[in-house]
């Protein structure tokens, strides 16, 4: 595509991604039905493991923002289980059949560095969004995403990259022993 070829050091831009859904709408290419089962899955899971609970102690459905979420398949599933859900993308076109398929959820989109929302939310989901960042833009963008939460709010974070999953757990286990170590 023209824009992953004339990226300097990010294809995942909002210009790539109309692009790419453009040319799936148009049948040049397309997304393998076990990808999309396999995310519908991990929905479940996070649905079950996760969100279940928190809505069960907290006595009602929880609002969930959903970051860069492309075709949703993960997080249809919420909505279909009557949680207020906030699709979010970098552009339109790959929400356009979660627009048809969920009514009176809600959207936002927008470049995810330039994201601002007023609302708060129980959880804010990033699934597989970790690639379109570095180390320190992912580091500050969940700071960002902590500030979007509500009390007793959780982030959930589904890495694409093993490299992210490993940076992530290495800065909340520092996070959690207060301690950072001098050397690289």
């Amino acid at each position: 595509l023209p824009a992953a070829a004339a990226a300097q050091d990010k294809p995942a831009s909002a210009e790539f991604y109309a692009q790419f859904y453009h040319a799936l709408a148009s049948g040049r290419g397309h997304i393998d039905p076990q990808l999309l089962e396999n995310k519908r899955r991990l929905g479940d899971a996070i649905e079950r493991d996760l969100i279940a609970p928190w809505k069960k102690n907290h006595g009602r459905a929880p609002s969930i923002l959903a970051l860069g979420a492309g075709k949703a398949p993960a997080e249809r599933v919420w909505h279909e289980r009557g949680h207020a859900v906030t699709f979010h993308d970098c552009q339109e076109d790959s929400l356009a059949d979660v627009h048809r398929c969920c009514p009176g959820a809600n959207f936002l989109i927008g470049d995810l560095h330039q994201l601002a929302s007023d609302n708060r939310y129980d959880f804010v989901a990033m699934i597989g969004l970790d690639y379109v960042m570095n180390r320190r833009e992912f580091t500050e963008f969940i700071s960002q995403a902590a500030r979007w939460l509500d009390a007793d709010g959780q982030i959930i974070v589904y890495c694409a990259s093993t490299l992210s999953f490993r940076q992530a757990a290495v800065e909340i286990a520092k996070h959690c022993l207060g301690v950072y170590r001098r050397q690289p």
